[in-house]
């Protein structure tokens, strides 16, 4: 067999167990950037663990060495995250946080301070940045974060604020299992299964300190946070309900993604994708040709990479226009890889 053809029957058989899912402030193998500057990324399936990168009419600035790859300079990426005109990253070969905008897809906007310390998982807000400490190929899935905070998202080199609003001492005395970023707050699962969130508009999400019941998925909008409660597969949401309307009561979701005033979900039975929030039409329904293992959400348009044959699928949610991103002929990882290259082992 071929060695391409053998990774490509390899990642379809591993699909089944994979599925990752990105929205504001989430980690997988797509992401988006949101606001004016938003884009899309996705690691492709090679895995060699590049990143393969699109912007509004598929223009795309990071073209270096070959279409659609960010600059060569980058380092091999396991996991991303979106926040409100960058992208966040976990290095594949050293589990660092690496972030990142079109402008200079080189240079890594994580403060010096952060810089070289391992993380497992990375989560991008509107203008923060938070991280569990570890390495996300071995050793305990909890840890520490970190939280640092950008002046300006439209100039990062106005000065970086890394000890300010994020700072919490009784956070630094948590272990965190996951975590999502929004507009001024974080919310994490807790080593002992608690939700808690903090930052400086956490009360707007009408979370008490401690929710106990624990969630085993998260998705975070701009405003507001979904989960999927572990214990009975429920959906439940908080903070602002304009950002997702009425909630479906049927489909038990594996995976969440937010954009603006949505929440789309891979359902657990076929992996079909529902999108749900704010004046959403009935045509605005994801491609049902294949089911997906892997979504993100931008202001107005999801992506997703399809089940069938791990190529991206982009559509808009609030109508049934073109949507604003159209994503390059690619194939992309269905979920995380070790620094070998190998993913889903």
């Amino acid at each position: 067999m071929p060695p391409n053809l053998h990774i490509f029957v390899f990642l379809i058989i591993s699909i089944s167990f994979l599925i990752t899912v990105s929205g504001y402030g989430s980690t997988a193998t797509i992401a988006a950037a949101f606001g004016e500057n938003g884009f899309f990324c996705a690691i492709d399936a090679s895995g060699k663990q590049q990143v393969i990168c699109w912007d509004r009419g598929n223009t795309n600035r990071s073209i270096n060495h070959s279409p659609g790859e960010i600059s060569g300079d980058s380092p091999p990426m396991s996991s991303l995250s979106g926040g409100e005109g960058f992208l966040c990253a976990i290095t594949s070969n050293t589990s660092r946080a690496f972030c990142w905008n079109l402008e200079d897809p080189s240079q890594n906007l994580v403060p010096r301070a952060f810089q070289y310390n391992s993380y497992s998982q990375i989560a991008s807000g509107n203008n923060h940045v938070c991280a569990i400490s570890g390495i996300y190929y071995s050793g305990p899935d909890y840890g520490p974060v970190h939280c640092w905070e950008y002046t300006d998202t439209t100039n990062f080199k106005s000065g970086v604020l890394w000890n300010s609003s994020f700072h919490n001492p009784y956070i630094d005395s948590l272990m965190f299992r996951k975590i999502v970023s929004g507009d001024g707050f974080t919310c994490g699962v807790t080593k002992d299964e608690d939700l808690v969130c903090w930052g400086p508009k956490s009360n707007r999400l009408g979370i008490s300190k401690t929710e106990e019941e624990g969630f085993e998925v998260l998705a975070s909008g701009r405003n507001s946070v979904c989960g999927v409660s572990k214990a009975s597969g429920q959906l439940q949401c908080f903070g602002d309900g304009t950002e997702f309307g009425e909630l479906p009561n049927r489909s038990r979701f594996i995976a969440l993604s937010a954009g603006a005033n949505h929440y789309c979900g891979i359902r657990e039975d076929d992996h079909g994708v529902e999108c749900w929030g704010r004046n959403l039409n009935s045509s605005s329904s994801a491609p049902n040709t294949s089911g997906f293992v892997a979504i993100s959400s931008s202001d107005y348009t999801t992506c997703g990479i399809r089940e069938l044959d791990l190529v991206l699928d982009c559509w808009r949610v609030h109508d049934s226009s073109k949507p604003d991103y159209s994503p390059p002929l690619e194939l992309c990882s269905p979920g995380l890889c070790s620094p070998s290259g190998n993913c889903g082992e």
